[in-house]
């Protein structure tokens, strides 16, 4: 059992019902305060805690976490580090939870490790408190069962047991011992099995009894529910199968209770394991530290007396935490606070816990918390080896000699972490030695001594590993190899004698006692400068501070060049003392102690003249860039002015960026860029530019980032970002420009150089309240007359796209400072907001509920085509299902399930664009909100087009509580995007240990569910058999024959012929709809997999090609780890499938397929940012990024197509030839090729094994399949032009057809949606490889028929209808596809036979009537027939005679909604993007 598998852990005695927890959730954490229940939110994975992003982090964020910890309720969300940065990686971001999760990670966020944060907006949470609950249906969780489940859980191990209740330690209530507290278990756990190993684990003997209904007593703590198997012959709980949590209703009434057959009298006063738990403590490893015991409700130390390894073996094998290193004396992790419980503890070092061991008695001592002892295991069982966190690159150690009088003899101390630490005299060697003295500038020759010759320190023992040559100059040259363990104390503290004897070193060379850090930003290389002096942190004064101080700073520190001297606190005032002043560096100094000085603490400074500096990076070539700046802001968000004269047109230039004007240093002012800023402004392209501050030195930041121009663009938008690039500039060196204009072409409005604009309130950059920056403040805009072209042009100017709303009202809330603009008046082709009309900044008569906001496309939607919804569904993991919420000033909140029915989930669902409505639910089903409650008595007819459009009380009128919202569940949008080659679902046997028999498992929606077992038979058998590559099916079992499931019940009701190639090609009534429970899951047994039929890699090849029928073609998966995984598409090309192809022995490479050609991945993503030349004998020798680093997602997974597996095929494809019938498909391969490919004629068939018909004529042999989908396993997937029919011919080699692999001929055939334009022209996007071709278009027919019955035509030709008559009209289409249905998507009349006549009458416009009190639309989009009526006062024009003319298209049934929902509804322009043909019907004309 791992302990990434922890969740809770074990006990309860329990299981007997079986439980899946396949994806334990991450382990959670707070830290940085006192308090487990408030700090930094931090998560495990991967085996390393990491924190969490503060964007979008709010209180329903908290929730969860709260929850998640068993803390009670949130108190606040803090952001902005506020219990400290993280150290780690930033694991997620833009987590948005409802607050209904039990985990953090189900919230929705944007993946494990993806984030544009730094540690500084690591967020954090405040919770009430412990909240160990007994768990019952009021306070179970989320209202489906689930109860708080406590995260570090402990590995089996860490869970002593007891019995309490009784005179006896072998009978009474039994408790578990987790987190510091004593828990009792659920008498539901109480099994015989488990019972037994309580027993034998106590020593006790075996069972007697199971007691339940507390019968030795209730206890008063939390309640244990996690779920253990035990098969009853295991010597503790460590050994039981932990299968995951399970929820239980119990209270204390229901604590179980054992009576086991010992009396106790064979355990031993110091056997006290059941009630000693251990621990330890203050590390950041749970496998190294003070050793603690708990004992009576209380942690305590053990005493260092006798202590050694013989203990730490005993402690770190109770702790499964591997091998002793070090067993340590002296408090050597710190001095505990509680009592001591132990003394002169004796192990032989075979005991069980440290219990086991030989000791004085409990509490019995003659110890001081300074005797604490400690130990230090390998690591936590698998391996691992304890590192202390933040060890530090060598750049950060300072050294120093202490304890004599010479700076050049004396105890070595290294400096790090705000600590000197000495150094154990076991890493005292003379290689070493050298590098310090000469580090300290003592010379080169060295005498080192042992057994703290210069007397013993005090604080911690270094105890890292490094490797000199001797030869290095400081110890930052030297090898850093990483930790190593020593059994050192202070007695063993190494010490130096070098041979200067400090003569040579200046009194201001105190580098060895003067660490130097920069604070303030995110780079270790940019920010205000700090020395270490006398145990404290200060700063340095800015006076004379230049560009030399800095060079020496980022040298000393390891950062490359100096980039520029900083000077007023630029990276914020310091707190501390000021140690130095009026510092004189050369620039060729090693330290900044170094350099010459007026003394330490000898200053006239306050901190707001603190130094500070940016270096280029951090020796490797990184550069600092400021943070929130990953790159400087996209061109839009760059306004300029030129300010210091009077004029607009001349000035110092001047770029807003975070709400602050910047400078511009003279190194950047090229002509170029001036011309560009001149055009910007409207002031000319001739231009002069002036250096050296020729308009006044400014006051702000200086500007350094790189923008490459031509001089052509019309704005800086145009121009090309490069990157950042170092200056060394100061406010001397601003420049200036002076345009051609006078500024005279400038409107008064027309300030968009001084008015930049933002969007806030909300969590995007593109859509918000409205703000101007103005006068360096930001204010608001007024919503009088405020409409979408005033929205288009903010949009515009922000690079936000179209405008899709402009709100008014405050609708994001209302903003605080002034309000600049009212009245504003915009054509919407303005490019700035500021160029609109208004009557002057400042001038309004609003009050900040007025504000103004607008809702933009954004600059990463490119499909919006309609408004955003105001519908949301949250609680579960699919958008189509959930809580009802709605966004109403500015702010999400639910709806009352008063009157709730189907009628309303119908609306819901069509306008969020899912399917049909599945279930309209209640009583909050789907979790409580905790917003407000937007709307109650919500009456719905179920053909509005929205749910506001519904009859309602008004928004905010309610009488509900959140416990009454509602909820729907609608089918899933049907996904028929270009890139998806498998309509199939992944299918899985689960509950058995073969991967061939179980119970069936479906994966959708990226969950793993169930099958009811309803009408299950062997034909189901069949097809999940045949799709899981095992051998025949044996059985169905039914009704749960390998264990209920646990997650939802997909599917019921399933029919199969036994032919389908997958299970969801059967039918079935939707995912999701079922009337069964989990004891009725279905479960199927086949035959094992012929292991003949594979053909692995070689095994010492980590490779393999995957998504096809070819073992040299497919998607490329690495095997690292013990886990395949993908490769991204990143820089993919053919030199990368050389190698994979000449690894596999595949032949030369023919192609490299990017973008998951051969189908998505599962697994992790191993390698990105491969670079072959071609020539590597193994894609893993290639250049890569580590195995797990990469930028990439599903759908940018890798492929490769070698000769070996295309070859056969390329040959075949161009012989074969393709005939796309009405009704067929018809595939002819020549005999002759076949035999020369060295094919079994006879061995063919499609997807479907058993279609395998053929016919021959002229010597090519034929096969043709129905052009239906579920014949032969051929697939469809219709466009918006085409219904696309696809299968693939399967060839065996004459040799052995069941072992070999078949080669492959993939054919498609695509069908025009439009009865009668000629859309062969268009080419569709086809979804396999092979064999393409295009079908024709079906026959339709129109016909106009005498009365509403329909049953009755007129024959074509001239038609004179009776006086008054309505039009009846009918439409059919000869379609050999049933689940097609015929579309009526206009009709119209003309007054002459040309269906373009420019004078033309709608009768259908956009699928639906144009005048529903005249025109009736009887059928469309259910059949392949549609019917309408018009009547006939509307048609008639001014001549006798009309012509009615009607377009018509096919809809799939089984992809789209085809019944148009006209009612209420918008004219839109036709769904299809080719003008479609008319029928055409005529002439008409009635009798007078």
């Amino acid at each position: 059992m791992t302990q990434d598998m922890l969740i809770l852990l074990v006990l309860q005695t329990v299981t007997g019902y079986a439980v899946s927890q396949n994806v334990p959730s991450p382990p959670l954490r707070l830290v940085g305060s006192d308090n487990r229940c408030s700090g930094r939110v931090e998560i495990f994975l991967e085996g390393l805690w990491g924190t969490v992003c503060d964007d979008l982090w709010d209180l329903d964020d908290a929730q969860v976490v709260c929850q998640q910890l068993g803390c009670g309720e949130p108190i606040s969300a803090p952001k902005g580090a506020t219990f400290g940065p993280g150290i780690g990686p930033i694991w997620l971001d833009d987590v948005q939870c409802s607050g209904n999760e039990l985990l953090i990670t189900d919230c929705t966020h944007q993946g494990f490790g993806l984030h544009n944060c730094f540690h500084d907006e690591d967020a954090s949470v405040n919770c009430t408190g412990a909240n160990y609950k007994t768990t019952t249906q009021s306070d179970s969780g989320d209202e489906h069962g689930s109860t708080y489940i406590p995260t570090d859980s402990p590995t089996p191990p860490n869970l002593p047991v007891r019995l309490v209740g009784s005179n006896n330690s072998c009978s009474g209530r039994v408790e578990i011992f987790y987190e510091d507290v004593w828990w009792t278990v659920c008498d539901d756990v109480g099994e015989y099995t488990h019972a037994q190993v309580v027993c034998r684990q106590l020593e006790c003997g075996k069972a007697v009894t199971v007691l339940q209904n507390a019968a030795f007593g209730p206890g008063t703590g939390p309640i244990w529910m996690s779920n253990v198997y035990c098969t009853g012959n295991e010597s503790s709980l460590a050994e039981c199968e932990y299968l995951g949590f399970r929820s239980y209703r119990c209270g204390h009434e229901d604590d179980v209770s054992l009576i086991c057959e010992g009396d106790g009298s064979n355990i031993t006063p110091n056997n006290t394991s059941q009630i000693l738990p251990v621990r330890l403590v203050g590390s950041n490893s749970s496998c190294a530290g003070r050793v603690e015991v708990f004992y009576e409700e209380e942690w305590g130390t053990v005493c260092d007396d006798i202590w050694g390894m013989t203990h730490a073996e005993v402690v770190c094998r109770q702790l499964g935490c591997g091998r002793a290193v070090s067993a340590l004396e002296r408090a050597a992790f710190g001095q505990g606070t509680g009592p001591i419980w132990l003394d002169n503890v004796q192990c032989l070092g075979n005991e069980t816990s440290i219990a086991d061991c030989a000791h004085q008695g409990l509490q019995d001592h003659n110890c001081g918390h300074f005797e604490d002892a400690s130990i230090i295991c390998e690591g936590d069982g698998h391996g691992s080896t304890y590192i202390p966190t933040d060890s530090p690159t060598p750049p950060n150690l300072p050294v120093r000699l202490v304890g004599s009088n010479n700076s050049c003899s004396g105890r070595v101390e290294i400096f790090y972490e705000d600590v000197w630490w000495t150094v154990c005299d076991d890493v005292g060697e003379y290689s070493h030695a050298q590098v310090v003295c000469r580090q300290l500038g003592c010379g080169e020759d060295v005498t080192v001594l042992q057994n703290a010759a210069f007397g013993p320190g005090t604080g911690p023992i270094w105890m890292s590993n490094v490797y000199c040559t001797g030869n290095e100059s400081s110890l930052v040259e030297c090898e850093y190899l990483g930790f190593r363990s020593y059994r050192c104390g202070h007695e063993d503290d190494v010490s130096l004698i070098c041979e200067g004897d400090g003569s040579n070193i200046t009194p201001n060379n105190t580098s060895q006692i003067l660490p130097v850090r920069l604070v303030g930003s995110n780079s270790s290389c940019a920010g205000r400068v700090e020395v270490f002096y006398e145990e404290e942190w200060g700063t340095v004064c800015d006076d004379i501070w230049g560009m030399t101080h800095a060079e020496v700073v980022c040298r000393q520190l390891g950062c490359g060049r100096a980039v520029s001297a900083l000077e007023r606190a630029a990276f914020g005032q310091g707190t501390g003392p000021i140690w130095l002043d009026n510092v004189h560096c050369l620039g060729n100094e090693t330290s900044i102690a170094d350099c010459a000085h007026q003394g330490l603490q000898d200053h006239n400074c306050g901190h707001f003249e603190d130094a500070s500096i940016i270096c280029e990076g951090d020796g490797h070539g990184s550069t600092y860039i400021p943070t929130d700046s990953p790159t400087p802001p996209t061109p839009p968000n760059l306004p300029v002015r030129l300010v210091g004269s009077n004029n607009s047109c001349s000035g110092r230039v001047e770029i807003f960026y975070e709400d602050v004007w910047w400078t511009v240093c003279d190194d950047v002012g090229e002509y170029t860029h001036a011309q560009v800023v001149c055009r910007q402004l409207g002031c000319g392209e001739d231009v002069t530019v002036l250096q050296n501050a020729a308009f006044g030195p400014g006051t702000g930041p200086i500007w350094m980032s790189n923008v490459y121009c031509t001089g052509n663009e019309s704005s800086l938008a145009e121009c090309e970002y490069l990157g950042f690039r170092s200056y060394r500039c100061g406010h001397e060196d601003d420049v200036s420009l002076i345009c051609e204009g006078d500024g005279s072409n400038i409107t008064p409005n027309n300030t968009s150089q001084i008015l930049p604009v933002r969007l806030v309130g909300s969590n995007s950059s593109c859509s918000g309240r409205v703000e101007v920056f103005y006068n360096d403040e930001w204010g608001t805009v007024c919503d009088d007359i405020w409409a979408l072209t005033h929205a288009q042009v903010v949009c515009l100017q922000l690079g936000c796209g179209r405008a899709l709303r402009a709100l008014e009202s405050a609708a994001f809330g209302e903003g605080t400072g002034p309000i600049w603009l009212d009245n504003v008046r915009c054509s919407g082709h303005e490019s700035t907001l500021s160029e609109c009309s208004h009557p002057g900044f400042g001038d309004h008569n609003c009050g900040h509920g007025e504000d103004a906001s607008i809702i933009c496309e954004g600059d990463e939607i490119h499909t919006t085509s309609g408004p955003i919804p105001s519908v949301r569904l949250v609680g579960s993991n699919s958008s189509c299902s959930g809580r009802v919420e709605i966004f109403y000033h500015g702010q999400w909140g639910t709806v009352c399930d008063d009157l709730w029915r189907e009628s309303h989930a119908q609306v819901v669902c069509r306008q969020l664009g899912c399917g049909r409505a599945v279930s309209a639910l209640e009583r909050a089903a789907f979790g409580q909100g905790t917003g407000p409650i937007w709307l109650d008595n919500v009456q719905c007819s179920g053909n509005e087009s929205s749910l506001t459009d519904c009859a309602h009380q008004g928004f905010g009128s309610h009488n509900c509580g959140h416990a009454e919202d509602a909820s729907v569940i609608c089918e899933e949008r049907h996904n028929t995007t270009q890139n998806s080659t498998t309509p199939s679902l992944p299918v899985r046997l689960v509950g058995s240990n073969s991967s061939c028999s179980g119970r069936v498992e479906v994966f959708y929606y990226r969950k793993w569910g169930t099958v009811c077992d309803d009408i299950w038979k062997i034909t189901h058998a069949q097809v999940i058999c045949r799709q899981l590559g095992c051998g025949e099916a044996v059985s169905a079992p039914r009704n749960a024959h390998f264990g209920e499931g646990t997650g939802p019940i997909w599917l019921d009701d399933v029919q199969c012929s036994g032919r389908e190639p997958f299970l969801t090609h059967c039918r079935h009534p939707g995912f999701g709809i079922h009337n069964c429970g989990h004891g009725e899951d279905a479960s199927v047994i086949c035959k094992e997999r012929d292991n003949d039929i594979e053909i692995p890699t070689a095994p010492s090849t980590p490779v393999r090609l995957v998504g096809s029928n070819s073992r040299c073609s497919g998607r490329v998966e690495i095997l690292f780890d013990n886990q395949w995984g993908t490769v991204c598409d990143d820089i993919w090309e053919l030199t990368h499938a050389q190698v994979v192809c000449r690894q596999l022995a595949c032949g030369r490479a023919v192609s490299a397929p990017r973008q998951a050609w051969f189908g998505e991945g599962t697994g992790p993503i191993w390698l990105d940012n491969v670079q072959c030349s071609g020539n590597e004998s193994s894609i893993t020798d290639c250049a890569h990024l580590p195995f797990g680093s990469h930028n990439c997602g599903r759908g940018e997974e890798a492929s490769v197509i070698c000769e070996g597996g295309e070859r056969d095929e390329y040959s075949l494809l161009q012989a074969s030839q393709l005939v796309c019938s009405r009704d067929q498909l018809q595939v002819g391969v020549p005999l002759r090729s076949l035999m020369s490919a060295g094919l079994n004629i006879f061995s063919a068939h499609m997807v479907d094994p058993s279609c395998s018909s053929y016919r021959v004529d002229h010597n090519i042999l034929w096969y043709q399949v129905a052009r239906r989908p579920d014949i032969c396993g051929t697939m469809l997937m219709t466009n918006s032009t085409h219904a696309i029919y696809f299968n693939s011919l399967f060839f065996y080699p004459k040799n052995n057809e069941s072992s070999s692999q078949a080669v492959v001929i993939p054919f498609s055939c695509a069908y025009p949606l439009e009865t009668m334009a000629d859309l062969n022209a268009v080419k569709p996007e086809l979804l396999v490889r092979g064999l393409s071709e295009s079908g024709p278009k079906a026959p339709a027919y129109m016909n106009l028929y005498r009365d509403s019955s329909f049953a009755h035509s007129y024959p074509p030709g001239l038609e004179t209808l009776p006086p008054g008559s309505p039009l009846y009209v009918g439409v059919f289409v000869n379609e050999s596809d049933s689940d097609f249905a015929a579309v009526l998507e206009s009709c119209y009349t003309t007054d002459s036979l040309d269906p373009d006549d420019a004078a033309h009458n709608f009768l259908i416009y956009n699928r639906c009537p144009t005048d529903p009190l005249h025109v009736r639309v009887v059928e469309n989009g259910v059949s392949l027939s549609a019917y309408f009526s018009a009547e006939m006062a509307t048609v008639q024009g001014f001549s006798p005679y009309i012509f009615l003319h009607c377009r018509i298209s096919l809809c799939d049934k089984r992809s789209d909604n085809c019944v148009p929902f006209c009612r209420g509804r918008k004219r839109r322009s036709v769904h299809t993007s080719t003008q479609l043909t008319p029928l055409t019907i005529g002439p008409i004309t009635w009798e007078k």
